[in-house]
């Protein structure tokens, strides 16, 4: 957070990674396995270094009046992405950050900026290294120009330390498909090459009252977004990935035991939850100070059925991977309540956690697959698409996901039984958005009962002639 601070004889001590070391020890850990700082890894990792230190920029914020506490937030919250005009306009002294920070990392250490060796021990495996997050400084020349300067500057230096690691970006919020155009085109780069990985964001906000609404509106997106992007895109040299799927619930919030003005700003999903007073103050949200997690709306489940329903789309669209935004979220010191998929006051998971677990454990993984999109009787209320393994014994897997918040049932021909691994509005419940996966039995007849908003993977069927395979 501080700059470099070596000279010839002595080593740089500004470097103080110590609370993220602990994040990322304990994600890497959870994702990868027991041996992930040794370089092992179960599934693969798109690491995102977004926010940058604010002394490589002209006017940025003053770094001193940070708060002691690594763990707290400036106020305002924002205050920090202050600065449009990087010191090096060229981007190399960022370039140089971002190397030490895939240094640090994965590949044991780093060079300091006046060459001494700073050990780590860390070998994290990076599939990919997305560059930067939504243009949050608008540098300029804005539009494309200056992220691709800078891309193009952390792509090579980056590669210097670890050219195993594939470079994400322009990573811009619903971009604009003629600014994306430049990013893509490939004589707008140094090396005249076409990104490798380009990755970008999508939202969408809606309540329980129009938590339906979603689906169309992802629907629209994939009409008038995501299909015009992907014809400009070169298959064979450039894939596609969403970086981060945002859907927002507007109606996160329980007020209980909070004032009526403090609370009257939570309707705000994208800044109102940076105010200290959503929090009453108080950094430790575990306290349960301020405003909580609504746990009595569905908009949770339709937040989370949408993601397996944005999931399958762009899987058939070639996608390499889709982000559920946010494992972690809440309000002040926090981030984007409106996405969490954790309570933010007692850590349980909702629904958006558990589609996440479920489509990970049963589809998500990184093992090659072919896709079979499956008709339905009524392709705005159900919608399927079956995978399956290329290598033996290519076992098959079936994605169901209803859009409506009814119950449905879903009637797969020539089955006579199976098992489900559902995600839904379970009846009766007063905390739907909070219950966790339930499994499932399929009828004699194929039938399948699913509740509202339902994402469910099915596997195991028994087919028309009483053999029981690991097939849809």
């Amino acid at each position: 957070m501080t700059p470099p601070n070596c000279n010839a004889t002595h080593p740089a001590t500004n470097w103080d990674s110590t609370a993220f070391d602990e994040v990322m020890s304990d994600f890497y850990s959870a994702v990868c396995g027991p041996g992930a700082a040794d370089g092992a890894c179960e599934r693969s990792v798109v690491q995102q270094l977004s926010t940058m230190p604010s002394w490589l920029f002209v006017d940025g914020y003053d770094y001193t009046k940070l708060p002691a506490d690594p763990w707290n937030t400036p106020d305002p919250f924002d205050v920090y992405t202050a600065g449009s005009a990087l010191k090096d306009p060229s981007c190399a002294e960022m370039a140089r950050y971002f190397a030490r920070l895939a240094g640090w990392y994965t590949a044991g250490g780093f060079h300091d900026e006046c060459g001494h060796w700073h050990a780590s021990g860390l070998r994290y495996r990076w599939y990919g290294l997305s560059i930067l997050n939504e243009d949050e400084h608008h540098l300029q020349p804005d539009g494309g120009p200056a992220y691709t300067t800078c891309y193009d500057a952390v792509r090579a230096a980056v590669a210097k330390v670890n050219p195993q690691i594939v470079p994400a970006g322009p990573e811009w919020a619903v971009p604009a498909v003629d600014v994306l155009g430049y990013f893509l085109n490939a004589s707008n780069h140094a090396d005249g090459a076409p990104p490798p990985l380009v990755t970008y964001h999508w939202a969408s906000s809606h309540d329980a009252a129009t938590a339906e609404t979603f689906f169309t509106a992802w629907d629209g997106a994939l009409k008038n977004k995501i299909d015009p992007i992907g014809a400009l895109v070169d298959p064979a040299r450039t894939q596609l990935g969403l970086n981060e799927f945002i859907p927002f619930v507007k109606d996160y919030f329980d007020c209980n035991g909070v004032p009526a003005d403090v609370c009257s700003e939570a309707a705000d999903v994208y800044s109102g939850w940076m105010d200290p007073r959503f929090a009453q103050g108080d950094p430790d949200l575990q306290h349960a100070k301020g405003i909580g997690i609504n746990r009595t709306t569905v908009s949770w489940n339709a937040a989370a059925s949408l993601f397996a329903y944005a999931f399958g789309t762009l899987a058939e669209r070639g996608y390499l991977f889709v982000g559920q935004d946010q494992l972690i979220g809440g309000t002040w010191p926090d981030n984007e309540p409106a996405v969490s998929m954790l309570d933010w006051q007692s850590g349980e998971p909702n629904a958006k956690y558990w589609v996440t677990q479920l489509l990970a454990a049963g589809v998500g993984s990184k093992a090659a697959k072919r896709l079979s999109p499956s008709n339905t009787s009524d392709p705005s209320a159900l919608y399927a698409l079956a995978f399956t393994a290329t290598a033996p014994p290519h076992a098959r897997s079936l994605l169901l996901v209803n859009k409506r918040q009814a119950p449905a049932t879903a009637t797969l021909t020539g089955v006579t039984g199976g098992e489900a691994s559902c995600v839904e509005v379970g009846a009766g419940l007063s905390e739907p958005g909070f219950a966790p996966t339930v499994v499932k039995r399929l009828s004699s007849a194929g039938v399948l009962a699913m509740g509202g908003f339902a994402t469910c993977v099915v596997s195991s069927l028994q087919l028309d002639g009483g053999v029981e395979q690991d097939v849809v």
